[in-house]
Parts: structure tokens; sequence; C-alpha cells
């Protein structure tokens, strides 16, 4: 093994020494126990997910977990990750092989990568332990090296400021052959997504945690009284990265296979003029789809800030027929959370009879932008906006599966109920087991292009994806939320925020013509509850199945109302036309429930890193 005093000599070494750095970082598309040091479980933790295997997640979501259990548990792995990225930071500079520009921008990808791991710790864990630059040393005595957790708020100022200096070392563009790279723009990603989080009901003011506090100090772990101007600087981290003009929201010209927008949406008089002034001229579905499926290179895509080479996920995502796993279900609620393509919610639908919500099958097939809705489709999916479809798998979708040599894993509807060709009951069904089959009746095709056949070449073949991290959508939504919630004028540094209904309109309708939905209205954006609430509609719906959805109802408060409830879905027990469309209750399994209680806002810290440091505070109702 090199000793370091070699490593930071050679250059060669000293890149190698950094590409170790990244392998701290997480897998976001492999959610699984399989690899636990990578794995990570928000999208199967959250409401808009069931996995129907008995693990860790469920054991999480059921309310079981304890702080001795072994899944997941980060803690150890992004330290060692942040004491990697802090000795490159400190010892680089002593490699003189590196030229000004090299050695800038690598300390430059340690600083974004110590930050990242810092920012996972927090998301996880909340307030975390916050490591001496220089790290430790044996001559240390031991009450310097049994340090104790920051306040929330001391973490947040230490990753912003990484963040900010990553910003300014790092460049504004990679070449293809870097993609999975930070550039100046993903650590200014991150700023956002940090800074709305801290100004978030969960960390900003939170008076349930006044017994929070350091046993020492007394200090509060999570800030008692609210400060709004902690929403002015969210704005302001947002919309540093709208205003670098790097990014622009991924879009499909539409062409002859485009569907026709909706009749009489008369709510919006700016929808049929051009995108992004309106939803014409563009296809609605593949803008959406092409983002996630593969069908776009990582480094051809526009909205794309951060993103990580290869996914996991699709596969346990697939149906069984074609070599999936059927493992990981939509819930109910995400389904009946889409809206309809006229822009109506579900419960509005049936007041529009040119697309209503109806219990009536389809009578003929059709297809749109390369995506076949056969006849036969049940009504509650028909008329419903294209991110529905380029995201939910349901009884009778249709899989192409183009890539396959063979007849039998490619061309075919799907079907959840009872005997169908996706069940455990079929007999040389790929992988059945009492597990491997779908229990909801619905499966995630977002990360599915239309050539996808799992199982190897024999079987067909998989389009490459990437797994986006950060993207601009989320960043126009980071905007609009923070902006919503000001209700006066702050000053920070020399700028001056106050809430702006016409940029809330803007930026809002922006993803909504993308979606070729109506967008809101200025009327609409002057009401902050209102646009509250449909904000984080859009969240759930756009950012579907990204792994925001943990987090959004945890930092907003509303877990407690989000998460506490059975898995619904479909009566995948019943035949097709004998009772097998009704919302019922998961029973398959006895897992099959969600269990949130306020000690779910945080992971526990690992027990083995309580007994070791007796300084650190478990979190609440880990004790």
């Amino acid at each position: 093994m090199q000793s370091l005093d070699t490593v930071f000599q050679k250059k060669g070494l000293t890149e190698q020494f950094l590409y170790n750095v990244y392998s701290y970082l997480p897998a976001p598309g492999q959610t699984w126990d399989g690899d636990n040091s990578k794995s990570i479980p928000w999208i199967l933790c959250a409401d808009e997910a069931f996995n129907v295997e008995p693990n860790g997640v469920n054991n999480f979501c059921n309310n079981i977990f304890t702080a001795n259990n072994e899944e997941f548990m980060k803690w150890k792995r992004y330290y060692e990750g942040i004491r990697n990225a802090s000795i490159f930071i400190k010892r680089a500079p002593e490699c003189k092989e590196l030229n000004t520009i090299q050695l800038r921008e690598y300390i430059g990808e340690a600083q974004f990568l110590k930050a990242y791991f810092y920012f996972e710790l927090m998301k996880q864990y909340g307030p975390v332990c916050l490591v001496p630059e220089d790290g430790f040393t044996l001559e240390q005595p031991i009450e310097e090296i049994l340090i104790t957790r920051n306040s929330w708020d001391e973490c947040v100022d230490y990753v912003n400021n990484l963040l900010q200096e990553a910003a300014q070392k790092l460049p504004d563009e990679r070449p293809s052959s870097d993609f999975g790279k930070p550039t100046s723009g993903a650590a200014l990603a991150a700023r956002s997504r940090l800074l709305l989080y801290s100004a978030s009901p969960l960390f900003n003011g939170n008076t349930s945690y006044a017994d929070f506090k350091d046993k020492k100090t007394g200090i509060n772990y999570i800030n008692q009284i609210k400060d709004e101007s902690k929403w002015a600087i969210a704005v302001l981290a947002a919309k540093e990265v709208i205003n670098k003009g790097k990014y622009k929201l991924m879009n499909v010209p539409k062409d002859e296979k485009t569907p026709e927008l909706p009749k009489n949406v008369i709510s919006d008089p700016d929808f049929y003029n051009q995108y992004p002034n309106g939803a014409a001229g563009i296809d609605h579905y593949l803008s959406y789809a092409n983002m996630f499926n593969g069908a776009v290179s990582g480094s051809k895509n526009t909205e794309i800030i951060f993103a990580m080479p290869g996914i996991g996920i699709d596969q346990y995502c697939a149906p069984n027929k074609m070599r999936g796993y059927s493992s990981y279900n939509v819930t109910q609620k995400l389904v009946d959370a889409y809206y309809m393509i006229n822009g109506k919610t579900i419960e509005e639908g049936g007041s529009d009879p040119d697309y209503p919500y109806t219990t009536e099958k389809s009578s003929s097939s059709t297809n749109f932008s390369g995506y076949i809705l056969p006849s036969g489709v049940y009504g509650w999916y028909l008329n419903r906006e294209m991110r529905f479809y380029a995201t939910i798998g349901f009884n009778r979708s249709y899989y192409i599966g183009s890539s396959s040599p063979r007849s039998a894993y490619k061309n075919f509807e799907a079907e959840f109920h009872s005997g169908g060709n996706c069940t455990d009951a079929v007999s040389g069904t790929w992988m059945t087991d009492r597990f491997r089959y779908c229990m909801t009746g619905y499966l995630c095709r977002k990360f599915q292009h239309s050539e996808d056949v799992f199982g190897g070449s024999y079987y067909g073949s998989v389009k490459p994806k990437v797994w986006i991290d950060y993207r601009l959508a989320e960043i126009y939504l980071n905007y609009v939320e923070a902006l919503n919630e000001l209700t006066g004028s702050h000053t920070i540094g020399e700028q001056t925020v106050s809430r702006d209904p016409s940029e809330i309109k803007k930026y809002f309708n922006m993803i909504r013509y993308r979606a070729g939905l109506p967008g809101i209205t200025l009327s609409d954006a002057d009401n902050v509850e209102k646009v509250r609430q449909l904000i984080r509609k859009e969240r759930q719906i756009e950012l579907a199945w990204e792994g925001h959805r943990y987090f959004d109802v945890r930092r907003w408060k509303i877990a407690i109302e989000e998460e506490n409830d059975n898995v619904t879905g479909m009566a995948v027990n019943k035949k097709e036309d004998d009772g097998f469309y009704r919302v019922v209750q998961v029973k398959e399994v006895a897992y099959a429930y969600k269990r949130f209680s306020s000690r779910k806002n945080f992971w526990p810290i690992p027990q083995t890193e309580i007994t070791k440091n007796t300084n650190i505070i478990q979190n609440p109702g880990w004790e």
C-alpha cells in the first residue's frame, strides 16, 4: 500500500485517490439491501411505493426498525468519505505534477463530495457531527476526539460554505467523457435543496424539538424560532441556478404522432401558445419520458444538473413476463394523484364530458408518441395526463420489448389480475415465488425504454440509463415554493426579495406546460395556500420515484397524515372482470402498511456509534 506521502507526489496516484472519494457516493437508483454500502431506500419508504419483499425497508415503514438494525445505515460510510475528501483537500497541493487549473478543479470536486456526504447524513439523521478539518491525531486527549453533534443551522452553514467554495472552483460545463463529475451548477443545485430544506417547518422554528439539545451546552439542535429570511435565502439560491442559463427543461418537438391538446381548456388563456409560453409545439409524453428511459444520453439531456451513470431500479419495476422482478410496486395513492389530461383532478374528472373519469373500458386501441394504449383498458386509466403514462404501468399496459429476439418477452399487455400473465400463478414465469409479483396492480415504468427486456442478451437488451440526482424542474419548484412562503420583504446581502405572484406563475407554468397541462393564473398565484397545495401535488407527480417524496412530507411536517395508512391497489387476487378493479388494501403480505411516528423524521444513529462515543445524543424516540 502506498503511503500518503508517496500518493501525493504523483499525478496518477493523486487522481486515483480522488476517484476513490467518488466511490463513497450512493447508488440512488439502487434501493435493495444486497449492496447495503451503496443502496438507499427513500423511494420505497415513501407513500408512493411498496416493496413486496420482506426486508429492512418494510421494517422501517412498519415502525419496527431499531438502532441495532444494519440496513441502510450510512453513518460510518459517509464519514469515511468525508475523511478521505478532507485528506485530499489538504494534501493535493503537494502534487507538483498538477497544474494550477487542475489542482483548483480537483479540490472543487473534493469539496463538492465532502458537502454531498454531509448533506446525505443530515437528510438521514438530522443534525450531525462536524469533524475538524484536519481530523484527529493519536496524541489528542479523548475528550477532544469524542465530539458532539452540531446544531442543524451550524451544519447547514458549514455545508453551504463548502458548496459555495466548490462552485467557484468547478467548471460550468464538462465534456461527455466526464459525465458524472460535478459542475459549478451541481454545487449550486445542492445548495438550493439544502437551503430549501433548512427553511422548511421541520427545521425552522420546530418547537416539537424543544428538548432535543446538547447535554453539555444546552444548545438546541433544531432552532426554536421561525426565521422567514431562510425562505428568502432559499429563493436566491434557486434563482442563482436558474440565472446561470446553462439548463433548460427537456422538450421534444411535436410530430405527426403527438396527440392534440385537450379541447376547451378555457381557464388558461396562454395554454395554446408555443412552449414555453404555452403548451403547444412539443410532444408532452416524450418530453418527460425520454428524460429517464435512456432515449437521450445523460450528457445530452439539457435538464440534468448532476447525475450518475447507471441505474439498478428498472428491472425491479418491470413485469415478470419481460423477466423483471415486479418487486417495487406503485401505490394507488400515487396513481390517483395524477391529473386528467385537461388538468382536472380525478375527483373533478366526471364533470367534463370530453375527458371523463369513467369505469367504461376503451373500445379501440390508440397509439400516441410511440406509446400504445390497447383496447379494453379500464376507464380509470384513460384521458390521464402524459406523465401518468410515462410513469405508471397498469393492467393492460402495453410493453413493446423490441430488443428481445423471442416473442414470449415482447409485445404484450401486462395482466396483473389473478391468472394473468404477470402473476405468481403462471407456470414458467421468470423468478416467481411468493414475493415476486405485483401486489398493487401497478408498476413504475418511468425508467424503462420500449427496447428493454431483462435477463441477458438471449432474452433482449436494456437501454443504458443514468440516475438524475438534480434537474432543473426541481430547481423551478424549489424557487416557487420558497417565493410562496414569503410574507414580507427581506434584504439578503445586496438583494431584496419578496413574494412575487408573476414569478410563481411563470416558473410553475413552465413545468405544467411541459406536461401538457393548463397553467395557473395570476389570481391563483395570489393565493398562498392554494399555491402551497399545488406545489406539493406537483412535486409528488413531477418528481415521482426520484427520491424526493420521502423528504418532502417530513420537511413539511405532514408525514403523520401521509404515511400512516395501509398500502392500497387493485384486487390482484380477483379475475379482471370479477372484482379486480376495486381499490382494496393489499393483504397478500402482512407488512403492506406504513406507520409514521415523529421519531421517523430521522433515522436512528447506529447504536454502535453511540456506544463508541457517549457524547453523541441519539435521535428522539430511538433511545
